[in-house]
């Protein structure tokens, strides 16, 4: 017969209790908000596990809650982190953040994306990547050709990470491919992988971007043909779905 686990000692618990509320707030510290499913697949834990530690940090106020509803109708409820979240979530030699959870600032509309985005950053540092960078923080891109993030692989690759729910038309994609094939060449990344919902969506989305091969395209104000070399630049790019990702 097995012996038992052995107990933990108080200051065993309390030092687990710490180290989780830490990983929390490193987390929100950035991402300001998420879902009781990224919370638990950060964690490691039960759903039961992960919302005592949250309702813990609620508690302490270090976190609040808030049920939203998304114009497709999915009513999650969202974790924030607090302005007393901010001031415990860095180092001593680190200034807080002045960003918090408001609930009526969320952009609705793209809150499935963002949280779609929050698990394959999960995903990513538990595969050795490293420097996550969101968009909305890629200072050195315009709008136009800001990615959704950008990241470094365990291999020192340097990726353009795209997370397209939506597949587009090809002449969208024309426009995109313009501006990753330039980007890459210009040395802001390396290669551009698009992650898709399902294994579905990342195969046709796979023949729809690498069955173009010419279009024309403007830019700078001056009229220029772009021809797609497959074996130069089909290297460049990768496809995957969201459960797979980073694997290609």
């Amino acid at each position: 017969m097995s012996a038992l686990p052995p107990q933990m000692t108080f200051a065993q618990r309390m030092q687990r209790a710490a180290d989780k509320q830490n990983i929390v707030l490193r987390f929100l510290r950035e991402e300001i908000y998420t879902t009781l499913n990224v919370m638990q697949m950060l964690l490691g834990l039960s759903a039961d596990q992960t919302k005592r530690t949250l309702v813990a940090m609620e508690r302490a106020e270090l976190i609040t809650r808030q049920q939203v509803t998304a114009p497709s109708g999915w009513r999650p409820m969202l974790w924030g982190i607090t302005p007393k979240g901010q001031l415990m979530a860095g180092d001593d030699h680190e200034i807080p953040s002045a960003s918090y959870f408001k609930p009526n600032r969320i952009g609705l509309t793209l809150l499935s994306h963002t949280v779609g985005l929050q698990r394959m950053k999960i995903s990513a540092e538990r595969a050795g990547w490293a420097g996550w960078e969101s968009g909305d923080r890629l200072a050195k891109f315009d709008a136009d050709s800001r990615p959704d993030a950008t990241a470094k692989d365990a291999a020192g690759t340097v990726w353009c990470v795209e997370f397209e729910r939506t597949i587009k038309t090809s002449g969208r994609y024309e426009s995109i491919l313009f501006t990753r094939l330039r980007d890459i060449k210009a040395g802001k990344y390396q290669r551009a992988i698009w992650v898709t919902e399902t294994p579905h969506e990342a195969a046709r989305l796979r023949g729809l971007v690498l069955s173009i091969r010419e279009f024309s395209r403007t830019h700078a104000g001056v009229k220029q043909t772009v021809r797609i070399i497959p074996e130069q630049h089909h290297p460049l790019l990768a496809f995957t779905h969201i459960d797979a990702f980073p694997a290609r």
